[in-house]
């Protein structure tokens, strides 16, 4: 019996990696790694610009301060 347990486990675990392995060919046949500076800054929008925090935990205040108050820029 304690055969068939560590089979069934192994089963698992090669089930679980092989699909990982095949979520990441999938996702570089697609050209999901293509361009990663491009696709993080898809999420900002008007309300949200990059390099401002407007969400926080509830009950925690946000900090204000002078460099909050503006956008940082990144040199490239």
């Amino acid at each position: 019996m304690e055969w068939f347990i560590y089979g069934l486990l192994f089963l698992i675990a090669l089930l679980i990696s092989a699909s990982a392995v095949y979520a990441f060919f999938w996702a570089s046949r697609n050209g999901e790694f293509s361009d990663f500076e491009a696709q993080s800054k898809v999420i900002f929008d008007d309300e949200e610009p990059e390099g401002r925090q407007t969400d926080f935990f509830p009950g925690k205040a946000p900090k204000r301060n002078a460099s909050a108050a503006t956008p940082s820029r990144h040199l490239t």
